[in-house]
């Protein structure tokens, strides 16, 4: 069905990305097993709270234990329950049995003491509890700031691995590594 919208799209000028992204919706809609609107899920590791994950909208297909999720906004724990960051983003997919998260879209990365991440797509796997990108970003804080191409790092921020990155540090907050360092 989706072929058949590329079909009528190219030979129609009119027809644009949004006619599309409504199309991909309904079709979405149509095939999850359930449709959740306003989501707020816990996430556990061994009994302690990772991260809470919320959603405007959520599809879920049950075959390969995957939500589809709109309007995405996750929130990150340390070990001993404090908040570290929140990530938010206008899509994503959070895969139940790897424990796996991709947020997708404008995403923005907030940590509690002021730094932020602004990427397109970023990464997050729980059994790592490690966050992650192959795409351009940026990294601003009170102390450091940096711009690179993909990155390693702990949803505090602490340790961030860049890849053809730079960045400048002062007063030792955290660290950003460049490439070969």
């Amino acid at each position: 069905m989706l072929l058949s919208v590329l079909s009528v799209c190219a030979l129609l000028p009119a027809c644009d990305d949004n006619a599309l992204r409504v199309q991909a919706a309904i079709q979405q809609a149509d095939t999850a097993d359930q449709v959740l609107d306003s989501v707020f899920h816990v996430v556990t590791k061994d009994g302690m709270r990772q991260s809470i994950v919320q959603a405007d909208t959520a599809y879920y297909y049950e075959r390969s234990e995957t939500f589809e999720l709109r309007k995405l906004r996750v929130t990150f724990f340390r070990a001993n329950g404090a908040e570290t960051s929140t990530l938010t983003a206008e899509s994503g997919t959070y895969q139940v049995r790897l424990g796996k998260m991709e947020a997708r879209q404008a995403v923005v990365v907030r940590s509690v003491d002021g730094r932020a991440l602004f990427t397109e797509l970023l990464r997050y796997d729980q059994n790592l509890n490690q966050l992650s990108t192959d795409q351009p970003f940026t990294f601003t804080g009170p102390t450091s700031s940096g711009s690179g191409v993909g990155f390693v790092s702990d949803p505090d921020f602490r340790n961030v691995t860049g890849s053809q990155g730079r960045g400048t540090e002062s007063q030792g907050a955290g660290r950003f590594i460049p490439p070969g360092q």
